[in-house]
């Protein structure tokens, strides 16, 4: 009988050891398949988005739900893919531009060709009458200065596409902005100040800026100018500067006019687009362009019946320095 109970015990001892290795098996393979659903879930999402990314879907994301090594490679895949629609973006912002920079080439070479004979002949068809003592009639003359005013629009079309086409080298130097602003600014005070506000806030104590003078002047005067287009009637134009952090110089440029919708907005610095009925719609990209020559940026807010705020930043040559005379 002793015999007989040491088997039946020896019988579920081995049962309760079996069982024991069967639920270690079934829980070392539940393991076993949890982590290399884990591993192999976001490895296969991972070929998923770099098949995406090679057949040109820079949208392409890794959603991350871990946060070991795996996670880190998600992070860096979806890093590098950002980074590659943001270099897309720029090449073919590039391509645009010199599509763009070619068109404005032949279109300005072909204005400018009829143009001499155009003014030539008009003006020597008032140098006859004058030579003669014959002045030309009232239509006549309404005529020729009607040719001759369009000529000189033309010309002015033609100069635009011409400095867009050009690819100008900056060479900076040291600027006192507050010289540059009322160089630009201060010919329009006589022939605006019935209809314009102006406000000017640069002072002469601001950080000089290490820019190309030439082409900071052409931004600035294509940015006033679109202020005033945008002001018909009465308005305000307030510009202001202040010494900002990571040793730049922030210029604001804001007007009271009519203002843009979304629309206009993202198409603001495109070349040829232009919200007005005349002008050839280059007065902001050339602006943009000179800007960034200069190593600075620009930035665009507007609502309609609001105006539009352009914000310039500018690299200062003297964090928080002094100002200097005019260079």
């Amino acid at each position: 009988m002793r015999q007989q109970e040491l088997d039946l015990e020896i019988d579920a001892l081995d049962r309760q050891v079996l069982l024991a290795v069967l639920l270690f098996v079934l829980a070392g393979a539940g393991i076993g398949y949890s982590m290399a659903e884990r591993i192999a879930d976001p490895v296969s999402r991972l070929t998923r988005a770099t098949r995406r990314i090679a057949s040109g879907d820079l949208d392409a994301r890794i959603a991350t739900t871990s946060s070991d090594e795996l996670r880190r490679l998600v992070d860096a895949f979806n890093s590098m893919a950002a980074d590659l629609q943001l270099q897309r973006g720029a090449l073919e912002r590039t391509h645009r531009l010199e599509a763009w920079a070619e068109m404005a080439r032949q279109v300005a070479h072909e204005i400018k060709n009829p143009l001499t004979p155009i003014q030539l002949n008009a003006e020597h068809l008032q140098r006859v009458h004058l030579d003669r003592g014959q002045p030309m009639g009232p239509v006549l003359q309404e005529c020729v200065d009607t040719i001759l005013g369009q000529v000189a629009l033309l010309r002015q079309i033609a100069s635009e596409f011409s400095n867009f086409a050009s690819a100008p080298s900056a060479r900076p130097s040291p600027v006192a902005l507050h010289a540059v602003v009322h160089e630009v600014i201060d010919p329009y005070r006589v022939g605006l100040a019935d209809r314009i506000q102006f406000r000017i806030d640069v002072p002469e104590q601001l950080s000089s800026v290490n820019v190309d003078r030439a082409l900071l002047a052409r931004a600035l005067a294509n940015l006033v100018e679109n202020a005033f287009h945008a002001m018909p009637g009465t308005g305000t134009l307030d510009v202001s500067a202040h010494d900002d952090e990571d040793s730049v110089v922030r210029l604001t440029i804001a007007d009271s006019g009519e203002g843009m919708d979304a629309d206009a907005l993202g198409r603001a610095f495109e070349p040829y687009f232009s919200t007005k009925t005349a002008g050839t719609g280059l007065g902001l990209p050339i602006a943009k362009r000179n800007v960034e020559l200069c190593g600075g940026t620009i930035g665009i807010l507007s609502e309609p019946g609001r105006g539009t705020t352009l914000t310039l930043t500018l690299p200062a040559t003297h964090a928080g320095g002094s100002g200097f005379g005019p260079s």
